[in-house]
């Protein structure tokens, strides 16, 4: 039912919707989100996490928003690293969520990833495309940390 909900937004590539046993990943992708180098979410873009935080709304649980980058080094006076530019665009996916009517942004929490997350190698611009995005995940309150397995490999259950 979720994947249909978003059917127009998943065909377009605007979205990738992941369900999980204990969460929903939703994946906004950077191409049609944020211009390159920005924090700015695109105008376009705005009635999309609108759809999405109304979701958000009918849904329990912990709220996640990590942003994630490649691996091409940004230096401008906005973002000296990308670690500030992966953080500035998970807050300005809340920030609007939280305009946008989000309910409950106590369940709120960002975080920010960089290039440590790739989901694929970053060896072609194809590759680095994708792996430019802002993941917010809906986790059960009983389920541990989305981000674990991922980020201590050696230590996964």
């Amino acid at each position: 039912m979720l994947k249909e909900e978003f059917e127009a937004e998943i065909e377009s590539g605007a979205l990738e919707v992941l369900l999980g046993d204990s969460e929903i990943k939703i994946t906004l992708n950077e191409k049609v989100s944020f211009p390159s180098g920005s924090a700015r979410l695109q105008r376009n873009f705005k009635p999309v996490l609108a759809k999405v935080t109304k979701l958000l709304n009918s849904v329990e649980g912990r709220i996640v928003v990590a942003g994630h980058t490649d691996n091409v080094p940004i230096k401008t006076s906005a973002f000296p690293s990308n670690w500030e530019l992966s953080a500035a665009r998970a807050a300005s996916v809340v920030h609007l969520m939280s305009q946008s009517g989000l309910e409950d942004t106590k369940r709120l929490e960002i975080r920010a990833f960089a290039d440590t997350i790739p989901l694929r190698d970053n060896n072609s611009a194809e590759n680095r495309a994708l792996n430019r995005r802002v993941e917010i995940v809906i986790a059960g309150d009983d389920a541990g940390d989305p981000y674990a397995d991922l980020r201590n490999p050696n230590e996964a259950n």
